[in-house]
C-alpha cells in the first residue's frame, strides 16, 4: 500500500495543481500568490454582517468554535447522526489501533473509510482552527455531506456485521429486522417530512434544535418562501392592486417569478405607510426584536409561511 501511495501522490498532486491553474484564468499571472491571496481571503472572509446563532445575533468573524458542530448536530435527521457517531468511532478506534501497533490498515475498505472520515472532519476542523468567516448556516461546508454519509454506512454496515456474527440465528436475525426497521422508520419519517414541507425542505431541523426556531436560527436566508407569501395573500385578498413592502430584495425579486396576471396584482412601495401589508423574513436584530415585542407591525400579523413548525415568512397588515 506504502508503494502504491508513493508512487500516485506525486502525480495526484501535479496534475491537480495543474488543472487547478489550467482552469482558473485568475491564477496564470502569478498562480502561487492568486492561491495564496484566494486561501487567506476565504478563510477570513470580510463580510461585516451578523448571524442569528441559538438566540443571539453573532458577527460572523467571531463565531464560537461550536457554530458548525451544532448546525449539523441540528439540521442532520437523528438516525443519520447516530450512524456518523457509530461510524466515526469505529474508523477512529481502527486508526489509532494501527498507530499504536504501527501498522497500515489491514484492508482497503478500511483505508477508504478513513478517506472519507478525513474528508468530512478535516474541512470541519479547518474553518474551526482558523476561525474562518461564516454565515447562514453551515452551507458553506455542504460539500462534506457525501462524506457524512459515506461514514454514515460505515456506522450501518458495522452494526449489521455485529448481528450477523453475534448469537443464536433466532436472535441474530431479530437483531437485524429490529435495526433495519428503525432506520427505515428513521428515514422514512425524514422523507414524510421533507415531503410535507416542500417547497421548503430547505429549512430542515430536527427535534434537538427546539421551538421557536425563528428566534433562534437563519431560517429561509435566501427569501425563497416570499413566492408562496404573495400567491397566499393574493387567495386571501381579492382587491385588484394590492400594495406590498418587503422588508428586503428577495421579496422584489421573488415577485418575477408569479406568473404574469398575479405579478400584475400587486404594487411594491418603498414606504410602509403606503401599503396594505408588510413582508418580511425576520433577517436582522431590530425586525426580530419588533416581532418579540410584538410591536408595530407584528401587533397585526395576517398570516405566516411555515416550513414544519418554523415561521420563515410573516405578513402583517399595515392599515
Amino acid at each position: 500500500m506504502l508503494k502504491e501511495l508513493r508512487r500516485s501522490l506525486p502525480v495526484f498532486i501535479v496534475v491537480s495543481v495543474a488543472l487547478i491553474v489550467l482552469l482558473s484564468p485568475a491564477y496564470w499571472v502569478n498562480p502561487f500568490r492568486q492561491i495564496e491571496e484566494s486561501f487567506q481571503v476565504m478563510s477570513h472572509y470580510a463580510w461585516p454582517g451578523s448571524v442569528l446563532y441559538r438566540g443571539e445575533f453573532i458577527k460572523a468573524t467571531a463565531l464560537p468554535w461550536h457554530y458548525i458542530p451544532s448546525w449539523i448536530m441540528l439540521t442532520t435527521p437523528l438516525v443519520y447522526l447516530f450512524l456518523l457517531a457509530l461510524g466515526g468511532s469505529i474508523i477512529l478506534v481502527n486508526f489509532l489501533g494501527s498507530l499504536r501497533q504501527l501498522k497500515t490498515y489491514r484492508t482497503e475498505e478500511e483505508r477508504f473509510d478513513l478517506m472519507l472520515f478525513a474528508l468530512f472532519l478535516l474541512p470541519l476542523l479547518a474553518v474551526i482552527v482558523k476561525k474562518s468567516t461564516l454565515y447562514d448556516g453551515w452551507r458553506q461546508l455542504f460539500f462534506v455531506y457525501p462524506a457524512l454519509l459515506g461514514v454514515a454506512l460505515t456506522g450501518f454496515g458495522s452494526i449489521l456485521h455485529f448481528l450477523k456474527k453475534s448469537g443464536q440465528e433466532s436472535i441474530r436475525k431479530l437483531g437485524q429486522v429490529a435495526f433495519l426497521g428503525i432506520v427505515v422508520f428513521g428515514m422514512g419519517r425524514t422523507a414524510v417530512r421533507m415531503i410535507a414541507q416542500h417547497p421548503h425542505q430547505n429549512v430542515f431541523f430536527n427535534c434537538l434544535a427546539g421551538k421557536n426556531l425563528v428566534e433562534k436560527f437563519d431560517l429561509d436566508y435566501w427569501g425563497l418562501a416570499y413566492k408562496q407569501a404573495l400567491e397566499e395573500l393574493a387567495k386571501k385578498d381579492d382587491r385588484l392592486c394590492i400594495r406590498v413592502f418587503f422588508r428586503d430584495y428577495p421579496g422584489f425579486a421573488n415577485r418575477s417569478f408569479l406568473s404574469p396576471d398575479l405579478n400584475s396584482k400587486f404594487e411594491a412601495v418603498w414606504d410602509m405607510k403606503f401599503a396594505h401589508y408588510y413582508l418580511t423574513d425576520f433577517r436582522n436584530v431590530v425586525e426580530l426584536r419588533k416581532y418579540q415585542r410584538k410591536t408595530s407591525p407584528f401587533d397585526k400579523e395576517f398570516f405566516s409561511i411555515d416550513a414544519g413548525e418554523a415561521k420563515i415568512i410573516g405578513v402583517c397588515k399595515v392599515e
